[in-house]
C-alpha cells in the first residue's frame, strides 16, 4: 500500500512538473517503469546500464526549461524537486556564487536557479564523464555557470577513478578504476577567491571528511554548506571539525545543512 501511495505521490507531481501534457505522460510513464525495474535486480541493472537520455520540457516555480536525463536519474529527480532536499527558503541567502561539488546531471543546479535565478555565478563540478555530458545540456539555460569536469580532492593527488554504470558508481576507489590526475578543491576554488560562496552543495561520494578537514579555509567564505552523507557514523567527525567554522547544524530530510546566516 505504501509504494502504491509513493508512486500516486510521483504521479501528482508529474502532472505539476511537466510543462505540457506530452512532457507530463512522458515523465509518468518512465516513472512507472522505473519503479517496476527497481523491484527486481535483474531489471534494475538493466536500468543502471541504460544510457539512453529522455528529454522533457519542465516547468518550476515560474520557470520553464529543457531538462535531459536517464531513467537511472529518476529518483534524484524527485528527490531534488518532489522533496525539495535543497530547499533555501528557511535561510536568508547572502550574495555571492553557488558551488555544486558532485553535480550530477544538474539538478540541484537547476533547482537553485529556479529558486535565485540568473544574477548569481553557478560554479560546477563533477567527475564521471558521462554524468558531465549531460550536466551541460540540462545547464546550457543558465546565462552564468563554470563546469569543470574533475575529480576533486584535497591535495590534487593522483586517483584512481570508478565510473561504473551497472552499480551506478561514480567515486575514487582504491584498487578498480582508471588512474587519473585530481583537482585540489582550494585550488579550484581560487579562481573565484574574490567572491564568496552563498551556497555550497557537496555529494561526493565518501571523500567528504578528506574535503572538509584538510585545506579547508576555503569553509570561510561558504555561508550554507548542504552535505548528502552516504555514511552518517561519519556525522559526528565532520560536525567537530565544520562547527568550529561557526556554522549551525540542522537537517532536511537525508540532507545535513550547515549554516551561518
Amino acid at each position: 500500500m505504501r509504494n502504491v501511495i509513493r508512486i500516486y505521490r510521483k504521479l501528482r507531481f508529474c502532472q505539476q512538473f511537466g510543462a505540457n501534457l506530452k512532457d507530463k505522460l512522458k515523465l509518468m510513464k518512465l516513472t512507472i517503469d522505473y519503479s517496476v525495474a527497481v523491484r527486481s535486480k535483474s531489471k534494475r541493472i538493466e536500468v543502471q546500464m541504460d544510457q539512453k537520455i529522455h528529454k522533457i520540457e519542465a516547468f518550476y516555480n515560474g520557470k520553464r526549461f529543457p531538462l535531459h536525463f536517464r531513467q537511472q536519474d529518476i529518483s534524484m529527480l524527485f528527490e531534488v524537486w518532489m522533496q525539495q532536499s535543497y530547499n533555501i527558503s528557511l535561510y536568508e541567502i547572502s550574495k555571492g556564487i553557488i558551488v555544486d561539488l558532485g553535480a550530477h546531471v544538474g539538478f540541484t543546479t537547476l533547482y537553485l536557479w529556479t529558486q535565485l535565478g540568473d544574477d548569481r555565478h553557478y560554479v560546477c563540478v563533477e567527475g564521471s564523464t558521462k554524468n558531465a555530458s549531460i550536466l551541460r545540456k540540462n545547464l546550457n539555460i543558465i546565462s552564468h555557470t563554470s563546469i569543470h569536469e574533475s575529480i576533486i580532492t584535497s591535495d590534487g593527488r593522483k586517483v584512481n577513478f570508478y565510473d561504473e554504470v551497472a552499480g551506478h558508481l561514480h567515486q575514487i576507489h582504491e584498487h578498480k578504476g582508471k588512474s587519473q590526475n585530481s583537482t585540489a578543491l582550494f585550488d579550484l576554488l581560487r579562481f573565484y577567491k574574490d567572491q564568496a560562496i552563498a551556497i555550497c552543495k557537496m555529494d561526493v561520494e565518501g571523500i567528504e571528511i578528506e574535503l572538509l578537514s584538510q585545506n579547508n579555509t576555503w569553509l570561510d567564505e561558504v555561508r550554507l554548506l548542504f552535505l548528502e552523507l552516504h555514511d552518517h557514523s561519519q556525522l559526528d567527525q565532520i560536525s567537530n571539525t565544520i562547527l568550529k567554522r561557526n556554522f549551525r547544524l540542522g537537517t532536511n530530510g537525508e540532507i545535513i545543512v550547515f549554516n551561518k546566516n
